[in-house]
């Protein structure tokens, strides 16, 4: 995929999601934001669009 985020999502094909700094990535499903624990590790998203605000979805299996 050339360097690109791709996400699955009910009932779509892939989304392929662009950087845009960060932990930011945008695309046709909207903002994902990554989230990271206090050890720095990555342990979980934030996805938000125009129908949806701040959906948390946590890693699983992530350290506390």
């Amino acid at each position: 995929m050339d360097g690109k985020l791709a996400i699955r999502w009910p009932r779509r094909d892939e989304v392929l999601l662009d950087a845009v700094g960060g932990d930011r990535f945008v695309g046709s499903l909207g903002a994902v934001t990554f989230t990271r624990a206090a050890s720095g590790g990555v342990d979980g998203l934030l996805i938000s669009n125009r129908r949806l605000r701040r959906l948390r979805a946590e890693r699983l299996g992530a350290a506390s």
